[in-house]
């Protein structure tokens, strides 16, 4: 199976001091890959004349790499895996498939092909596959001709001169490259693909909708985490109001301690791949919010937080006492560790909780988040 060696082909020229091995050599011949990665796998010469020009880039991608002392083992390596996974998804028998129903399709009258074949003593497939017709690419730039208005003739230009230059085996003018992503030997001759623009990942819900009260904290996980203290209650059941001058209160290195207001919710968000909102919990379930504080004690903490708006960062990690700066986890472990009093059912209680997950030296964010007394509330993800 497969086709011969044509003959009449240019082939490579290599200086004394390179030394090829014949592998090498092969990997360079378009009609030897065709055999090996494509006749060999079930692919028939008839249908030779429908890749050849792509399996003749592939083996210039090749040539032109070693020319350029560029790795080319390492190319080939991912090119043989990138034909061991074709193999193994199924997309190369989609690939056949394809290929067979655009052979039957310019088979459309076998009777006259067979005369036209007999009286030239060809094959019927041969034949009627040598035919000029508009191929799937050809198709693609009918519909989208700003691919070639800016870039076939300048494409022509170089490759006639990068043909010259290293002596490539296969000139391949006046055809316009079908991107093929095999490694870098195809990428670099062709120069980048035109790719439909994605979408820019989206978190899957925005936190300006989510249930907030005033001492809840947001967490992002990533790296050593980071967490920012909530200040007033927003889309809350319970019907409260805290018109604080600022949303949230975080401590970052470039800016020390700083508020950011409800319209920079969604840009605080967008920082980060996963945001989740936590609040506190423990037995108590004092008016149905999410945190099982009191109103008052919710108030204070957050009011503690807004407090130490201005202070400069704290890069004493080991000092989380420090009454001058504060690092993020800092400031919202302090807030939960002071003192606060408050009534309930006739009685003066007092709140104090440590947060501080492991009770190391640090208070990292993730502290925070482990603490067996918050539990999560909200969850968003970019995807």
């Amino acid at each position: 199976m497969g086709g011969g060696t044509d003959s009449t082909l240019p082939t490579v020229s290599y200086t004394e001091d390179q030394e090829v091995s014949s592998d090498m050599k092969n990997f360079m011949n378009a009609d030897w890959l065709y055999e090996q990665y494509f006749g060999e796998y079930g692919l028939p010469d008839e249908f030779k004349p429908m890749v050849i020009d792509e399996v003749k880039r592939i083996a210039n991608g090749f040539a032109l790499s070693f020319a350029q002392n560029r790795d080319v083992d390492t190319e080939i390596a991912e090119f043989q895996s990138t034909m061991k996974l074709l193999q193994m998804s199924g997309q190369f028998n989609q690939m056949v498939t394809s290929l067979e129903q655009e052979l039957y399709n310019r088979t459309y009258d076998i009777n006259t092909s067979s005369r036209v074949a007999a009286e030239h003593n060809k094959s019927v497939l041969t034949d009627v596959v040598n035919e000029n017709t508009q191929s799937e690419w050809d198709e693609h730039v009918a519909n989208h001709p700003e691919i070639l208005e800016d870039h076939q003739g300048k494409y022509e230009a170089e490759q006639i001169a990068m043909v010259k230059q290293y002596n490539l085996p296969y000139p391949l003018e006046g055809k316009y490259p079908k991107y093929i992503h095999l490694g870098n030997n195809m990428k670099n001759w062709f120069g980048k693909p035109i790719k439909p623009t994605k979408p820019k990942p989206q978190h899957t819900s925005k936190i300006s909708t989510w249930h907030f009260e005033p001492g809840m904290f947001l967490y992002k996980s990533a790296g050593v985490g980071h967490v920012a203290m909530i200040l007033k209650y927003q889309n809350c059941r319970v019907g409260r109001s805290y018109y604080a001058g600022y949303m949230l209160v975080e401590a970052l290195p470039e800016t020390g301690v700083w508020g950011l207001t409800n319209a920079e919710l969604e840009s605080w968000q967008n920082r980060y791949n996963k945001v989740m909102s936590y609040a506190y919990r423990d037995s108590n379930n004092f008016d149905g919010g999410a945190s099982s504080i009191p109103h008052s004690v919710r108030m204070e903490i957050a009011q503690c937080a807004e407090n130490q708006i201005g202070k400069s960062y704290n890069w004493n990690f080991f000092d989380a006492r420090d009454p001058e700066s504060t690092y993020c986890s800092q400031l919202i472990w302090g807030c939960y560790n002071q003192r606060i009093g408050y009534w309930w059912k006739n009685r003066y209680r007092e709140f104090k909780a440590d947060l501080d997950y492991n009770g190391g030296p640090i208070v990292f964010p993730r502290d925070l988040a482990a603490h067996y007394q918050t539990r999560i509330v909200n969850i968003s993800t970019k995807r």
